[in-house]
């Protein structure tokens, strides 16, 4: 059973620790800023895309003082109790439904009880409010399934959270996060953390109140469930993490701890951590985004534009989402695909590609 989460994570990773791809002179001469050793610990979500070489890596690492080891320690867990009213779903007692969101005794992930199924798009459930402490951090997680016939490409479940005066007056709506089941027909928990502040617009929070929807199903009818819902003090998760699969492409690699290496001129292997930017492409010089820390440009398309993020000292991530987007003027040709990656290659700018970035947020 997997666990997503949502959270704003900062690393305070001194800027020395991250790995500066090395020095390639290609049509200018700048030098890449030296780095220190890169450190061997730490968190990543990698997402592979079946296609052709398509591949979206998001990491996050941090230095060995700090670095957990998935191994052999135990998970961060929940610390406080659950402050939310029949969490479990007997019926729908202490909720809210609308825009099609129904109760459904026949599935759930807790015997005894039901979930909430979402069976099109805004579907949504509310908690009844809950008093909360301000300038404290919480928990807030769920359970999500989608259809086992029906579910994937899975919808997106999106969280959000009311603050609210003590009398229960609004406030102000906080982002959560969002996600969609990794496998279908199981329950995996969903979290995000977040801290109550003391004031808004000059009024004191007093009490939270917790959304669930479905949002981004492309048109089709995907239906999902929710189930399990938890609020308490702190951080942490009810699921350990699950394990680490590494992953092994023929320019980049990810291992069971995430760390990535990427290969140079064919022959190393060396670490990398991607500080990756969308940069202006009205902008004809990018070194400004290298000479501010960055080593990686997101969404390149073309040969030339990866050849301008080289210039300035940066690797890419060669962008292929038009080609899966239905309406987008290169959707299905996979022959121009192929051809972009042959030029790739005839303009040795493959070591330069860190990854094939697909923006799979749309599914029509």
């Amino acid at each position: 059973m997997e666990r997503m989460e949502t959270e704003q994570m900062g690393t305070d990773t001194p800027a020395d620790n991250l790995r500066k791809p090395p020095n390639r002179k290609k049509a200018s001469t700048m030098k890449r800023p030296a780095s220190s050793d890169y450190h061997k610990r730490s968190w990543q979500l990698g997402i592979c895309q079946l296609g052709i070489a398509t591949i979206f890596i998001l990491a996050w690492s941090a230095p060995d003082a700090w670095a957990i080891d998935w191994n052999s320690k135990p998970h961060l867990q929940r610390l406080g109790p659950n402050l939310v009213p029949n969490h479990e779903f007997d019926q729908v007692n202490s909720y809210s439904l609308s825009q099609g969101a129904a109760y459904d005794p026949g599935i759930t992930r807790t015997a005894g009880s039901g979930s909430i199924r979402f069976p099109v798009d805004d579907a949504r459930v509310i908690a009844d409010l809950i008093p909360v402490n301000p300038g404290e951090t919480y928990t807030y997680s769920a359970y999500i399934r989608t259809d086992p016939i029906e579910g994937w490409p899975p919808p997106i479940v999106r969280s959000m959270v009311q603050l609210r005066t003590r009398d229960g007056a609004f406030l102000a709506n906080m982002s959560g996060g969002r996600w969609g089941n990794s496998a279908i027909g199981e329950w995996e928990e969903i979290t995000t953390f977040f801290e109550v502040p003391e004031r808004v617009n000059g009024k004191d929070v007093g009490k939270v109140g917790l959304i669930l929807f479905m949002n981004d199903v492309g048109g089709e009818t995907r239906p999902t469930w929710v189930d399990d819902l938890y609020l308490g003090l702190g951080k942490g998760f009810e699921q350990p993490p699950r394990a680490k699969e590494p992953f092994t492409g023929a320019q980049t690699r990810v291992d069971e701890l995430g760390n990535i290496e990427i290969l140079r001129d064919g022959t190393t292997w060396e670490p990398f951590f991607p500080l990756a930017i969308y940069g202006d492409n009205r902008r004809p010089d990018w070194s400004v985004y290298a000479n501010q820390g960055f080593n990686m440009a997101m969404r390149r398309s073309t040969a030339d534009q990866i050849q301008q993020a080289a210039d300035a000292g940066l690797l890419s991530g060669a962008a292929i989402s038009g080609f899966m987007i239905e309406g987008h003027g290169d959707y299905g040709d996979e022959q121009l695909l192929r051809d972009r990656i042959a030029e790739f290659k005839q303009r040795d700018l493959m070591d330069d590609i860190v990854l094939y970035y697909w923006d799979n947020e749309q599914y029509d």
